[in-house]
Formats: C-alpha cells, sequence, structure tokens
C-alpha cells in the first residue's frame, strides 16, 4: 500500500496502528470503579492506553475526552488484576453513551481494592481477556 492510499483511507493507518498496538501487548481502552478504590481512577470514565501482562495491567488515561494524548511523564497506573469475567458483560446504556460507545463490550475486572468496568473494542475483548488471565 502507498502513502497516498494511507492519506485517502484513514481506516488503513488505523489498522496498522491498531495491528502495532496489539504487537506490543497494548489496546486503547477505558476503566471505572464500580466500587472499592482504585488509585488514578474513579466512578467516571477514564480513557486511555493499557498495555496487558498476566495478571497485570499497566493503564496510562489521556487527556481530554476520546484523545489519545497523555501528559508528559505521566505514570502508568498498576492494576492487579486477580479476575477478568465477561459474566454480566453488558454494553453502555442512557447517557453514559456520551462517554462509551454502545458498540463497545464492557466487562468486569477485580483488583486487591477495587471492582472496575474494563471498556475496550469487540475486535480486542478476547485477545485482552486471555492474555490477563493467562497464569505465570
Amino acid at each position: 500500500m502507498s502513502f497516498l492510499d494511507y492519506l485517502w483511507d484513514p481506516t488503513a493507518w488505523q489498522g496498522r496502528r491498531v495491528r502495532k498496538m496489539r504487537e506490543r501487548g497494548e489496546t486503547e481502552c477505558g476503566f471505572r470503579v464500580v466500587s472499592g478504590s482504585q488509585h488514578g481512577l474513579s466512578a467516571r470514565w477514564r480513557h486511555g492506553t493499557a498495555r496487558l501482562y498476566p495478571n497485570l495491567v499497566e493503564f496510562r488515561p489521556g487527556v481530554g475526552m476520546g484523545l489519545r494524548i497523555t501528559s508528559p511523564g505521566q505514570p502508568w497506573l498498576q492494576l492487579d488484576v486477580l479476575e477478568v469475567s465477561r459474566l454480566g458483560e453488558r454494553t453502555s446504556a442512557g447517557s453514559e453513551s456520551l462517554w462509551v460507545s454502545g458498540d463497545m463490550p464492557i466487562v468486569r475486572v477485580t483488583t486487591p481494592t477495587a471492582e472496575l468496568e474494563w471498556v475496550l473494542s469487540r475486535e480486542h475483548r478476547d485477545w485482552a481477556l486471555e492474555l490477563v488471565r493467562r497464569r505465570t
């Protein structure tokens, strides 16, 4: 594919960017706290980039709504994952749809201090959950 093809077809370069992120074990996603407390997160959705490892998600929230930009020097939040489950998986409803696309799955994540909801693209859901569930 030529450079001009990338300019005329944004899905081409977006697909390439997503593939590169996946090769690095990263995905764009969002988190919010349902119960308990988690350093760096609250009951409001925070979107950003996550690095995925067995039993661990490193999450770097983005700046602003829908932007992939992070603050310079912003640390990655360490989310120790005890369990991630599709049980009760849902999509956004009502005013929540302003923050989360209605076609993106929302799954549950349990950490030592909180119960979280994790939203990520349908294309990445199974891959991401398998990677985080993997036992070392």
